[in-house]
């Protein structure tokens, strides 16, 4: 299971700070959030950049970027970070 914790306007929808999910990548958290909590929550983790185990995935392998067992991913939104 990947552990991810949601941060800002994600934990607004989330209605939580983090949970454990099995996914294979960070393509298919995105879908996994879509799913779970809806469009206006899919929406807002397009905005965001995700973080795996503190590395932005987008310098990792993108949306391509695997997920394993004990990996932590943030999807964070960069207006979160201003606070």
């Amino acid at each position: 299971m990947i552990k991810v914790q949601y941060f800002g306007k994600l934990r607004h929808f989330i209605k939580g700070f983090e949970e454990e999910v099995n996914v294979k990548n960070v393509k298919h958290l995105m879908r996994f959030i879509k799913k779970e909590y809806g469009v206006c929550a899919a929406e807002s983790a397009k905005e965001s950049f995700v973080l795996v185990n503190g590395k932005n995935a987008a310098l990792l392998n993108g949306f391509s970027t695997p997920l394993k067992s004990g990996d932590l991913a943030d999807p964070l939104i960069s207006s979160d970070l201003q606070r």
